[in-house]
């Protein structure tokens, strides 16, 4: 979460959320979404800097090629990534807010 949601500590800006109107499912949806486009962001740019550093290296006499990366072996790093980074947003996140979720 943004630190402008945190005034009072982690849960903070949570129950700030929670104060003004929001329901539990609204703020674990932005929480979600929140979570997902940071580690899309993280998977982008960290595919981007890796690249930028292989290609000349791989092309600069190594091997004369491009990289090979296996899209098996791509995409389950990927998907572990945002297995990982929802776990961790959503679990303390659910302990803050407390109770089950309302419809």
């Amino acid at each position: 979460m943004g630190p402008f949601l945190r005034p009072h500590g982690p849960a903070g800006g949570l129950g700030t959320l929670r104060l003004i109107g929001s329901t539990r499912r609204q703020v674990m949806r932005m929480i979600r979404w929140e979570t997902l486009l940071v580690a899309l962001a993280g998977i982008v740019l960290g595919t981007t800097i890796a690249l930028a550093t292989l290609v000349p290296m791989m092309n600069g006499g190594l091997t004369g090629q491009a990289p090979y990366i296996p899209s098996l072996l791509y995409g389950s790093f990927a998907t572990g990534v945002l297995a990982l980074g929802l776990t961790v947003a959503m679990v303390p996140a659910r302990a803050a807010i407390g109770g089950t979720l309302d419809a």
